[in-house]
């Protein structure tokens, strides 16, 4: 049996890294991302500048990401989706457009 190579890199180490400072006249805002992904009408906005592109899988994406943020177990109570149905429907990477609608109602995408 023939013994596998191995590459001699040396490791590097996190101690070595140097740390990094902020001037002092450095102006940092806040941000936090689950703010956009919890506004309905900017996750509309995506999915439809998506599918206007004919990009389907970011248009799937960006679901996803909206459905991680809200609780989901509320959303798929409000319709008659279950769960299960929602996250097969986007592991499938190619859902069908009417589950595409089903999806955008059960998250409650139409409502504003």
């Amino acid at each position: 049996m023939v013994k596998t190579k191995t590459l001699r890199k040396p490791r590097r180490s996190i101690g070595k890294t140097p740390i990094r400072t902020l001037r002092s006249d450095a102006k940092v805002l806040p941000h936090d991302p689950d703010q956009n992904l919890l506004d309905k009408k900017f996750i509309l906005a995506a999915v439809l500048d998506c599918m206007k592109d004919n990009d389907v899988k970011s248009a799937v994406e960006i679901l996803e990401t909206h459905l991680e943020v809200v609780n989901k177990y509320q959303a798929s109570k409000k319709n008659s989706l279950s769960r299960s149905t929602l996250y097969h429907a986007l592991k499938s990477k190619n859902p069908t457009f009417s589950t595409m609608c089903k999806i955008m109602n059960c998250l409650g995408l139409f409502d504003s």
